[in-house]
């Protein structure tokens, strides 16, 4: 997925729920963090870009007493840099990612392909979910945002490799274990006589 461009400002939603509305202010800021918003401070969510559709029903669902403002904030690239490392937690998903560059590496090498089994099956899945997870966690922010050393785009070159490595042979045992069951639904179960 290509990184969205940075126009020099941060989308931004502030908001001040009052403490007897404490759940809708949790929930708010549960789903526009899942939708790519990042906390720059207690009541300010800021992303790269407008994602205030993708939260348009939370926002729509605001209690009384509640307010909520849409805004931008303009700031210079190393400014923004700087908010995101903190809004995002950046220095902890790096060093998710890294973990699983760490991991990755040292269990595929890229030139054998496995047998088609079972165990196989459960190495791809065991070497690769953990991964699936943490890589949600990859904001997806303007190249100019992010810390030099990124390790997202390592991590996707080496999942890819894991899968070119692995996939072939899972898909060939799952398929086998399709057709063996359906070969065995195929034959009518005739009860034997005692």
């Amino acid at each position: 997925m290509t990184p969205p461009s940075w126009e020099g400002h941060f989308h931004a939603v502030m908001y001040q729920v009052p403490e007897a509305h404490r759940a809708y202010r949790d929930r708010l800021r549960r789903i526009a963090q899942l939708v790519g918003y990042g906390l720059m401070q207690q009541g300010v969510l800021i992303a790269p870009q407008d994602l205030s559709g993708h939260i348009a029903a939370v926002l729509a669902e605001a209690p009384p007493g509640c307010q909520i403002q849409q805004a931008t904030i303009g700031l210079p690239a190393a400014d923004a840099a700087r908010i995101a490392r903190s809004a995002w937690d950046l220095d902890d998903v790096a060093d998710s990612l890294r973990g699983h560059i760490t991991a990755l590496s040292a269990a595929s090498d890229g030139s054998t392909m496995p047998p088609a089994t079972a165990e196989t099956l459960r190495r791809l899945a065991q070497l690769l979910n953990a991964p699936y997870v943490d890589v949600i966690r990859n904001p997806g922010l303007p190249v100019e945002l992010l810390p030099a050393d990124w390790p997202a785009p390592e991590l996707a070159e080496l999942m890819s490799q894991v899968r070119g490595q692995y996939l072939p042979s899972a898909r060939q045992y799952v398929n086998a274990v399709i057709e063996n069951f359906a070969s065995r639904k195929a034959v009518p179960h005739v009860p034997q006589r005692v």
